[in-house]
């Protein structure tokens, strides 16, 4: 399982409530940052099975609720998301822009594994189309991303650019604004997801 991003640590023994952790992994090898700025690195000892190998004299812990839950040997434990947050939603699909009209039209193809986002944006602006590389990240309900335009297409339909958009209407829609890079004038962006 890919274990990779944000995770949210809970101890009954000190009373923290859903403080940012973080945990890296490159195959079956595991860095983790709890939320006091400790790091430890760590490893799969069996498919649900981890550890961290300077915590404790090794802490080991065991995935749980499909692997959205930490469980460690000392009773804390790490959550996918906050508590009180709504259920994680895969953005993976088409998003057509919205709204369109005859002036720009566009599509996005989006993959979400994990807190990562990677796509490919289509945009037709006074009927020329131009392409875009998309890399971002999810965490929570925030999206961030950067687009940079792929060679050739419409030199004037599209700016590398960065957007922040919120995930809305049950994951139907992503909303938010973004500017074109050396330019302070934000704009707005809506999505919707395609059917």
């Amino acid at each position: 399982p890919d274990l990779s991003g944000t995770w949210y640590g809970y101890d009954p023994r000190t009373g923290n409530k859903g403080e940012r952790c973080a945990l890296e992994q490159t195959g079956q090898q595991l860095s983790f940052l709890n939320e006091y700025g400790m790091r430890s690195s760590g490893t799969f000892l069996d498919r649900m099975t981890i550890i961290a190998n300077d915590w404790e004299g090794g802490l080991r812990a065991t995935l749980q609720n499909n692997n959205e839950t930490i469980a460690f040997a000392n009773g804390s434990f790490w959550e996918r998301r906050k508590r009180g947050t709504s259920a994680a939603i895969n953005l993976t699909g088409t998003w057509n822009l919205f709204p369109e009209n005859d002036h720009r039209a566009g599509a996005v193809i989006l993959v979400h594994e994990g807190n990562r986002l990677e796509g490919i944006a289509s945009w037709r602006h006074d009927g020329l189309w131009t392409t875009a590389r998309i890399t971002g990240t999810v965490d929570g309900q925030t999206i961030r991303w950067r687009s940079s335009k792929v060679e050739g297409g419409n030199p004037h339909g599209f700016c590398d650019s960065e957007l922040m958009l919120t995930i809305q209407q049950n994951g139907n829609y992503l909303g938010g604004t973004g500017h074109c890079d050396g330019s302070t004038a934000v704009r707005d962006y809506g999505y919707t997801r395609a059917k």
